[in-house]
């Protein structure tokens, strides 16, 4: 779920205060339309969903920068004081319209569309409700501006539109960090430290942009109003690291776990599946000892020489190639059509040293929506691990999902789809592209690839397991680690920084129960028919709807 930050008023707690007035004004558009009473179910139902967009991005307002979607944003605007509870509000007005609708007048692809708006509304409003990531978390506000950096110049955008954008972007910033020191009333010294250094990074990298920017004006009033608003930007993030040094220590406030109701709730909402905790966690170990039991120490302790990529041709190069391989072995296989990945996916990748350009970000298609690689699996790359990653992020993973969710009817589709889902259909790119044997397969004979394979899932499971252990469970965050640590064998200071990750995004590693369902849908449909057409029968059916949940299929 999204939420909004508060500014420079009295220190209530947000969240705490009462409705404003012009919250009313904020409610559903629909309901403030005449014509919408005349209108049909699928045209109401289209309405929601069309005002639902506007509010979904409310609060990742890089999104629709990234996607291609048309619509605007407040912008960092939007995470002013007293935001969130109306966001909040309105997403309850749409969840009581959807359900005063009802689906018994709608036709199964409206029905659908219900299903899957009304799963994004409840994940949203169960996540966020009651959980205030900006009273605590001072990396997050950090955070939050360099993904718009990013989402601002986007390669789907001309260079003017990019100029523009970021000046707009850098106007917002001084108000916008206001606003983060009144919503920090308890800031914790491990994300504040973590901010600082970030901050540290960012403004190096501000005044870089700042150089090559100008350099590009001619001279005049409007390269020296660009200077100016560079220079305003970076003093207020100046300002906004010297509070954070001198802020008191937030060190006595609890750990801000979600609760283990709330935690299920969520992780329902966002991935169908109807498990309790206890087997959920169950279902999860189990297949974790199942990988130990097949493969011994191999997946956690597999650790290669890192490959020179200026040898093998860069790594936009192995990606696309080993996309190639993928595609090409899953049309022989009578599993997709023929779609090349040097056509319909490109990508950039950044130095993974400067703060704006974390990682991988992938292009697919003429342009639509950037996905970002785990920066993580880039560490100590070698060529099992590019193979893997251009399975799980490139083609036949989540760069082809995005290709036909862009080519989806509904506009849900296009703009918005299940996390759980995409980061588990990669998950199942690399489960089943291994499993093909009716046609010659030279990617299973691949151990290393299995093995880094079995280690990203496993690695994904951990995850998922840590978010539960900290939200569901009540563990202590050296709790977490250490049983992190234990189950993936990474160092001691990388299972931190990734229990913290789980601490602050309570759905981290959800991926996992999008790829089990996926296995599961494709065992049933397995019952009746032999394994090659289950396996094929199981990808039409996801591509098909890509927005909707395996559980909403049934």
């Amino acid at each position: 779920m999204l939420r909004s930050p508060p500014p420079v008023v009295p220190a209530k707690a947000p969240g705490s205060e009462p409705l404003p007035v012009i919250a009313l004004l904020a409610l559903p558009l629909f309901l403030a339309q005449p014509a919408s009473i005349q209108a049909g179910p699928g045209e109401e139902l289209a309405a929601i969903g069309k005002a639902f967009l506007k509010e979904a991005f409310a609060l990742t307002p890089w999104t629709p920068a990234l996607r291609g979607w048309k619509g605007k944003t407040k912008g960092l605007r939007g995470f002013e004081y007293g935001q969130r509870t109306i966001w909040l509000e309105t997403l309850r007005g749409f969840q009581e319209e959807l359900e005063s609708l009802g689906t018994s007048r709608l036709d199964g692809r409206q029905r659908a569309d219900a299903r899957a708006l009304d799963a994004q509304l409840e994940m949203r409003i169960a996540l966020y409700e009651t959980r205030a990531p900006e009273r605590w978390n001072a990396l997050l506000h950090v955070e939050r501006v360099e993904r718009m950096l990013v989402a601002e110049q986007s390669p789907l955008r001309t260079p003017s539109e990019r100029r523009v954008a970021m000046l707009e972007l850098l106007r917002e910033v001084p108000a916008y960090f206001k606003h983060a020191k009144a919503s920090l009333v308890s800031p914790i010294d491990d994300w504040s430290h973590a901010a600082v250094l970030r901050l540290d990074e960012d403004i190096a990298n501000l005044e870089l942009t700042r150089s090559e920017f100008t350099e590009r004006l001619p001279a005049g009033k409007k390269a020296d109003q660009a200077v100016a608003t560079f220079d305003r930007a970076l003093k207020a993030m100046r300002r906004f690291r010297a509070w954070l040094e001198e802020s008191p220590s937030g060190l006595g406030v609890s750990v801000p776990h979600l609760g283990a109701a709330r935690w299920e709730r969520v992780v329902r909402a966002a991935s169908g599946i109807p498990y309790d905790l206890d087997e959920l966690s169950t279902r999860v170990l189990v297949d974790l000892a199942r990988r130990e039991r097949r493969d011994g120490a191999r997946w956690r302790e597999r650790r290669r020489g890192e490959v020179d990529l200026a040898l093998v041709g860069g790594l936009e190069e192995e990606v696309l190639a080993n996309s190639e391989r993928a595609m090409e072995l899953a049309s022989r296989a009578g599993l997709l059509p023929e779609l090349s990945p040097r056509q319909a996916l490109s990508f950039t990748s950044g130095d993974l040293g400067r703060p704006f350009h974390r990682g991988v970000l992938f292009l697919p298609g003429p342009g639509k929506e950037l996905g970002s690689v785990d920066p993580a699996l880039l560490r100590g790359a070698d060529a099992a691990t590019l193979a893997a990653l251009a399975i799980r992020y490139g083609f036949p993973g989540q760069g082809l999902f995005r290709h036909e969710a862009r080519a989806a009817s509904s506009p849900l589709a296009r703009a918005l789809w299940n996390r759980s889902l995409l980061e588990g259909w990669g998950l199942y790119a690399l489960d089943w592209v291994l499993r093909i044997d009716w046609v010659e397969n030279d990617l299973a004979g691949q151990t290393d690839l299995a093995s880094e394979a079995s280690r990203q899932i496993a690695f994904e499971e951990a995850r998922l397991l840590a978010s539960l252990e900290l939200h569901a469970r009540d563990f202590e965050l050296d709790e977490a680690t250490e049983a992190f640590r234990r189950r993936t064998g990474v160092s001691l200071e990388e299972a931190r920084a990734e229990v913290r990750l789980s601490l602050a995004d309570p759905l981290r590693g959800i991926g996992v129960l999008g790829w089990m369902e996926l296995v599961r849908k494709e065992h049933a449909y397995a019952a009746t028919q032999d394994p090659r057409r289950a396996l094929g029968q199981s990808l039409e059916a996801t591509l098909s709807a890509p927005y909707l949940r395996p559980t909403d299929r049934d």
